[in-house]
């Protein structure tokens, strides 16, 4: 069984005395064609992307698409938006909703603004709630969660976004894992269907 030219590797030859793995890297080289996103100069591999922005086009349909699996830098403007992990985040000092380095999760600050700083009740089950930050270790209940009715992290257009407790929270997200696993997400998934849903729900407690 021959085995691959390149030094450290044992994989089967594929073509030209390489395995497909650098057979694959050297027939891209060849090419010498660079990624065709604005100022990247990675070589070209799938769809005229380099491999980094030909994965987020893939994994979010959106080849400029970053995301920060880290604390947000602190010398940002303000009024900067960054995609961080699930949520948006705008760096906003002065919003009674920002953290010490002065970042406010969009979908919080979008629903203080405008229902103001409550207490709100959760829209399942009418506890009441307050504005507090969570704290490792601390106690979760009466805090407000802002759910996202189908459960896109990332659409905070206001209807979308209702006031929840952290078990209601916790169930709905079940719920929703429970409709993936049998098929039942397409049958209601939309914003509008969860609101119908919701509404029902608070016409049979009164």
């Amino acid at each position: 069984m021959r085995v691959c030219a390149e030094t450290g590797c044992e994989k089967t030859v594929k073509s030209r005395s390489m395995c497909s793995m650098h057979y694959e890297y050297w027939r891209i080289s060849e090419r010498g064609e660079t990624c065709t996103y604005t100022g990247c100069e990675g070589v070209a591999r799938t769809r005229g992307w380099c491999a980094l922005h030909y994965a987020r086009w893939k994994k979010h349909k959106d080849p400029s698409v970053v995301l920060l699996h880290v604390t947000p830098f602190t010398g940002a403007a303000e009024g900067t938006r960054l995609r961080i992990k699930a949520y948006w985040r705008v760096k906003i000092p002065n919003h009674p909703m920002a953290d010490k380095k002065g970042w406010v999760i969009e979908h919080r600050m979008l629903m203080y603004d405008r229902f103001g700083p409550g207490p709100h009740p959760c829209w399942c089950c009418c506890e009441e709630l307050k504005w507090e930050p969570f704290a490792r270790g601390a106690s979760t209940k009466g805090k407000i969660v802002i759910n996202h009715l189908n459960e896109d992290g990332h659409d905070n257009r206001m209807k979308n976004l209702v006031f929840s407790c952290v078990e209601c929270n916790r169930k709905y997200s079940q719920m929703f894992q429970l409709m993936d696993q049998f098929g039942l997400r397409k049958r209601a998934d939309t914003v509008s269907t969860q609101i119908s849903i919701g509404r029902r729900r608070d016409r049979n407690k009164t």
